[in-house]
C-alpha cells in the first residue's frame, strides 16, 4: 500500500500534518478527527497531540512500516504564527 506524501507544518506552539480528505475518508478517520484540526479545500490539517496520532495508527494498522510513514513526510519550515490556525476547523 503506497502513502500520499504528506507535510508536517509547524508554529512556535503547534504542529499540524497536511493529508488529503480524501486519505481520512478512505480509512473511516472522519468521525474521529478533533475541530482542533482545520481543513481547506480538499486538505485536513491534523493537530499533532491527538488527530495525528488516529492516523498513523491507522497506517500500522495496515501493516505500513515506521519507516515508510516517516518516508512519506515532507516537514515545512517552521514559522512563528502559522497561517492554519486562520483555516475552518475541522468540523464532521
Amino acid at each position: 500500500m503506497r502513502i500520499n506524501k504528506m507535510v508536517f507544518y509547524s508554529d512556535a506552539g503547534h504542529g499540524w500534518l497536511k493529508v488529503p480528505i480524501a486519505e481520512l475518508r478512505k480509512r473511516n478517520l472522519m468521525d474521529k478527527i478533533s475541530e482542533y484540526s482545520y481543513r481547506k479545500g480538499d486538505y485536513a490539517y491534523l493537530e499533532e497531540d491527538c488527530d495525528l496520532v488516529e492516523l498513523f495508527d491507522s497506517f500500522l494498522s495496515d501493516g505500513i512500516p515506521v519507516e515508510e510513514i516517516k518516508a512519506a513526510i515532507k516537514s515545512a519550515k517552521p514559522v512563528t504564527n502559522s497561517r492554519i490556525r486562520n483555516y475552518a476547523r475541522f468540523y464532521k
